[in-house]
């Protein structure tokens, strides 16, 4: 048996619909190097660990399930099948989402292994199950990706097509905030913490489908997002030291001011003025833009008239 140069890191939750699709993906990869999928399943309640033990028979070199009895969570079920990962690198992909191109892991071995200056490499994906359809999730991303591109540009990038070194200082930082902090998007603080060491590759082609609306984190309503959106900066200001305060600020400041105007939909004066005052805190002035989706909305839809 090969050593492992890649693992794949996969993590399930009542996927019994989708995980099939999801390890075919996998499976027909066609490389010149040896893989793993070390697929964490959260005791799911359906029949998707036997689905993934079907896997591990047929495929017993390439699958390695960590099948849990007591459900520990998201974050801990990631954190735990992410540090077994013995491949130089480590590629994501969940349960409920699935691979289309049988060249994909080894275009971005080829990519990294010839650019050692690049931290991560990921591409373009298509969206199912969303009623915005033929839609792409990363389309619009500069081919050399920073840490600021990232922020400032706020697109998201896809995790299931994301490859990144396995430098074991670096998901040690990332498993010990996470644990630490309990944060949502565990995603938003990896590819935080990985683009602190390096630049990331945007290979635009669609090599892989995310199925939305699935998921936890698909089922939160919009306070709940920006909840944990707001919770999740103020950490990663807190983990680099506050380095990158004025940029977060400005995040922090957007987001107060869209709860703002969450809680004015909801002729809640009180609360709208609250998460106002607050946005103004953390930046007494936000771009034109985002003054006209946000300040310059809110005051133009109170639910009274101000009199001269």
């Amino acid at each position: 048996m090969n050593k492992v140069f890649l693992s794949v890191i996969t993590v399930s939750y009542n996927h019994e619909s989708y995980i099939r699709e999801c390890l075919d993906g996998v499976i027909m990869q066609k490389t010149n190097f040896a893989f793993e999928v070390i697929i964490g399943d959260d005791a799911s309640t359906d029949n998707t660990q036997n689905i993934i033990l079907e896997y591990q028979k047929k495929y017993p070199d390439i699958i390695k399930p960590i099948l849990r009895t007591i459900n520990v969570g998201a974050n801990d079920n990631f954190n735990d099948i992410l540090s077994k990962a013995q491949g130089k690198y480590i590629a994501l992909c969940e349960g409920d989402d699935y691979w289309t191109d049988p060249y994909k892991l080894q275009k971005q071995v080829d990519f990294l292994e010839t650019h050692k200056d690049y931290i991560m490499c990921f591409t373009n994906a298509k969206i199912i199950n969303d009623p915005l359809k033929n839609r792409s999730i990363s389309g619009g991303y500069p081919s050399c990706l920073t840490f600021d591109d990232y922020i400032w540009d706020k697109k998201p990038i896809p995790t299931l097509t994301v490859m990144f070194r396995n430098t074991s200082s670096i998901i040690s930082t990332f498993i010990q905030f996470v644990q630490k902090k309990k944060v949502y998007y565990g995603d938003l603080i990896l590819f935080s913490v990985l683009l602190q060491h390096g630049n990331a590759y945007f290979l635009d082609e669609v090599t892989a489908t995310y199925r939305a609306n699935v998921g936890v984190l698909s089922k939160q309503n919009k306070e709940q997002v920006l909840k944990n959106k707001i919770y999740a900066y103020k950490s990663l200001n807190l983990l680099f030291n506050l380095k990158y305060k004025k940029m977060y600020n400005v995040l922090l400041a957007e987001f107060y001011a869209k709860y703002a105007l969450l809680e004015l939909r909801r002729k809640n004066i009180f609360y709208f003025l609250y998460y106002l005052i607050y946005s103004f805190k953390y930046k007494p002035f936000l771009p034109l833009d985002e003054w006209k989706s946000a300040y310059y909305y809110s005051f133009t839809k109170l639910p009274f008239k101000i009199r001269r």
